[in-house]
């Protein structure tokens, strides 16, 4: 289990960020950059910041679920997804939520304390 709060950014790749399992949760000013290549292939993490994050190359096992919301969210309301609760380390606006169980081919189900997202 790692927690991050930063800042600038909670994770900077300057070649490539590689996530293969764990449960992380960074947020900063932008939860995850790679100046190259961001592999996420297993585990949960939850990327949360006040600017938009950002990756050269993706290489994703499973499809994260992202969401530009119209306005920063302290960190206390939670985010559910799919039934699945994360819990931000610092207010956040930007979202990339992953869960190697989630199925995207059915949709996401996002709520910001409890209240449904739209995308």
């Amino acid at each position: 289990v790692i927690v991050i709060k930063s800042g600038k950014d909670a994770v900077q790749g300057e070649t490539a960020v590689t996530i293969t399992g764990g449960n992380i949760t960074a947020s900063g000013d932008r939860g995850i950059t790679s100046a190259d290549v961001f592999n996420l292939s297993g585990g949960t993490l939850l990327a949360t910041g006040t600017d938009p994050m950002s990756f050269t190359k993706t290489n994703f096992e499973v499809m994260p679920v992202t969401a530009s919301l119209n306005e920063q969210h302290a960190k206390s309301e939670k985010i559910t997804i799919n039934d699945v609760e994360f819990t931000a380390a610092k207010k956040y606006q930007y979202i990339l939520a992953y869960e190697a169980a989630f199925d995207n081919s059915k949709g996401n189900t996002v709520l910001i304390d409890g209240k449904p997202y739209e995308f």
